[in-house]
């Protein structure tokens, strides 16, 4: 089966959804599992310090602010569980970092996924592979927007010169881990990860458990700082703030192959109208009606 975005956000939505990913200080999961085999997660930098405790192998500690040097690297492991087709139970094994601000905070991430089942290696979900694809369907985006710019890189095989070799999420503590859901209806548990958060909107990247190949496949990426869905109408809802005071509302549907379409668009913009009073929004409705975008409010 084919997934596949057809319609990524726009440039202003990537862009607010920035790099701001610290948080005021905080701790560690405490029930967060041991990166090595003896219990002990990785600890790296110049300069730890005597005053930071050592780390249980039971879990990591509530880390204190400002007593870890910059750069400071905890590399830790956490489980979690997912049911797919026919109740089958897998076990997602997220490699999990923490990075000590200079401003006494902590920026967390995952790298890779391992999906398991019992203790059979089934296949590494790669944070960099998701990240180049979601990229890369910005630029087709772009592209069939008549941007000549994105369509020589499409055309020249280039890759996003962005995007690291060791790419992390990066994102607030009660944020980065993934969110275990049903994503195509179709039963099987599938997967949704904010790769980063700006000042409003994150980028969120998603694997659907495909039944043919029985593995995760990644499918698509969505901006913005609300998500639900709507299992009565079979549809994604995402919203998103797209530049100052305006708001998106977007709409999105599988269609009879497995291709999410994004099928409509509310959008709530401050009123320009003469004599508007300051809070005063309009709201226009587009929809995907014969493959044509119509305003239809």
């Amino acid at each position: 089966m084919k997934y596949t975005h057809l319609f990524p956000l726009l440039l202003s939505l990537f862009i607010l959804s920035g790099c701001g990913s610290t948080r005021p200080g905080g701790s560690f999961p405490t029930d967060a599992a041991p990166a090595e085999a003896d219990g002990a997660p990785v600890v790296s930098g110049e300069g730890n310090p005597s005053s930071h405790p050592a780390i249980p192998k039971e879990g990591l500690p509530e880390l204190p602010e400002g007593a870890v040097a910059e750069g400071t690297t905890v590399e830790y492991i956490r489980d979690l569980p997912a049911v797919v087709d026919n109740g089958r139970e897998l076990t997602l094994r997220l490699h999990c970092r923490a990075v000590a601000s200079s401003y006494g905070t902590w920026n967390y991430g995952v790298g890779r996924i391992d999906v398991l089942e019992g203790e059979e290696l089934l296949q590494t979900l790669s944070v960099r592979d998701a990240v180049v694809a979601a990229e890369i369907q910005e630029w087709q985006q772009m592209a069939a927007l008549g941007d000549p710019y994105y369509q020589e890189k499409l055309e020249s095989g280039e890759l996003p010169e962005a995007v690291d070799d060791d790419a992390w999420t990066a994102c607030f503590e009660e944020l980065y881990l993934p969110e275990i859901m049903d994503l195509n209806f179709d039963g099987a548990d599938d997967i949704r990860l904010m790769e980063l958060l700006g000042t409003v909107n994150g980028r969120y990247l998603h694997w659907l458990w495909d039944q043919r190949t029985q593995q995760f496949v990644y499918a698509f990426c969505l901006v913005g700082y609300d998500f639900q869905i709507d299992t009565a109408a079979r549809q994604l809802v995402s919203e998103s703030r797209n530049g100052y005071g305006i708001y998106d509302t977007d709409y999105y549907q599988y269609d009879a192959d497995g291709v999410l379409q994004r099928v409509k668009n509310v959008e709530l913009s401050p009123s320009d109208s003469e004599g508007a009073a300051e809070g005063d929004f309009v709201t226009t409705v587009h929809e995907w009606v014969d493959g044509v975008w119509t305003e239809t409010e």
